[in-house]
């Protein structure tokens, strides 16, 4: 069902005084794209989008030859974004065609003095965020096909991510992320990984509390006032927000466990080759997928407590904590440092 919310009439007709204008892409029959800018984006009804076109260019071209359109919407201060995909019609005169007019926004208008323009009414058939979740759609609409990101994109642009929405993460999106964690290397292919999932809010909120208290340990209040180096403030900030809401904000958290015989010695210094490599798919998966996460370790100095909260037993042991959800920034780039800088060849030194 499409019904667009008020929150999506508010952004996109203010989306030029905001500065925040729409974005509308379009293909011809052969698939040539064409992007551009539209100020005079409006919510026409609560199944509509419409502009004002004054030009008459390439992008209206496509429109005759190819009615399927996507329009972006992007407001990277309130982290907020929209792909509204539709079919455009076009109203060269008429009533609908006054009507758009009458709602264009000034500035569009004067643009365009002797009104030649046209107006494009889009019916909105799927919204969805930047992220690829579907807000709402329309009853048979057609399949907007799922891009996949290559490895290496997925690798260059899975930043950690520790700001998060609180729209719900879909159980098939969180099976298919562990079905990937599982297809990673173990010794001997044990595969002793195992892995908890936690979204009942009462777990996740005593979990956060655990592990505040051991980020608190490691990481005291005053730090960041100390910190002088602006990358490192950034990230002590963000770790902090995590750190303040890990059992409210991601909707999901995953435990990472490594099983071992019943009595069996305590875990060596080897025994994380069998289970980070899991926990590493699971975060690539998850970047594919739309959602993000971070590999977090300090629940551990409070681990007997972790383990006791959901019941694992004394031969399990927890390896990571890893958040899931919607980030409410953006994916990568990332930044690292040179391979130069950090790659040796066949000595230590050797360049």
């Amino acid at each position: 069902m499409i019904k667009l919310t008020d929150e999506m009439r508010s952004d996109v007709d203010n989306a030029l005084a905001n500065r925040t204008p729409c974005v509308v892409a379009t293909a011809s029959a052969r698939g040539e794209p064409n992007v551009s800018l539209r100020g005079s984006m409006m919510v026409f009804d609560d199944e509509h989008l419409a502009y004002w076109d004054r030009t008459r260019a390439r992008q209206l071209e496509h429109v005759g030859e190819n009615p399927h359109v996507c329009v972006f919407y992007r407001d990277p201060a309130r982290r907020v974004s929209y792909r509204f995909y539709g079919q455009a019609t076009v109203h060269a005169d008429g009533p609908v065609r006054a009507q758009v007019m009458a709602r264009t926004v000034q500035a569009e208008l004067d643009r365009d003095p002797e009104r030649q323009g046209v107006a494009v009414v889009i019916r909105v058939d799927r919204v969805m965020t930047l992220g690829n979740q579907v807000l709402q759609e329309r009853a048979g609409a057609p399949e907007t096909p799922a891009r996949t990101l290559n490895l290496f994109e997925a690798m260059y642009t899975a930043r950690s991510i520790r700001r998060f929405r609180p729209d719900p993460v879909p159980d098939e999106l969180v099976h298919r992320a562990l079905e990937a964690a599982i297809q990673a290397p173990s010794g001997a292919n044990s595969q002793t990984w195992r892995f908890v999932v936690v979204r009942d809010p009462g777990l996740r909120r005593a979990i956060g509390e655990l592990y505040e208290a051991g980020f608190r340990e490691v990481y005291p209040a005053d730090l960041l006032a100390a910190e002088s180096d602006p990358d490192r403030r950034r990230v002590i900030r963000s770790a902090d927000h995590l750190a303040e809401h890990m059992g409210d904000e991601p909707p999901v958290l995953v435990l990472v466990c490594l099983e071992r015989a019943p009595g069996s010695a305590a875990p060596t210094r080897t025994a994380g080759s069998s289970v980070y490599p899991a926990a590493q798919n699971l975060l690539l998966a998850a970047r594919g997928l739309g959602l993000g996460g971070v590999l977090t370790t300090l629940h551990l100095r409070r681990e007997g407590q972790v383990k006791a909260l959901l019941g694992i037993p004394d031969h399990v042991d927890t390896y990571a904590l890893i958040p899931l959800g919607f980030p409410a920034g953006r994916f990568g780039p990332l930044r690292r440092r040179p391979s130069e800088e950090v790659v040796h060849r066949d000595k230590w030194g050797g360049t």
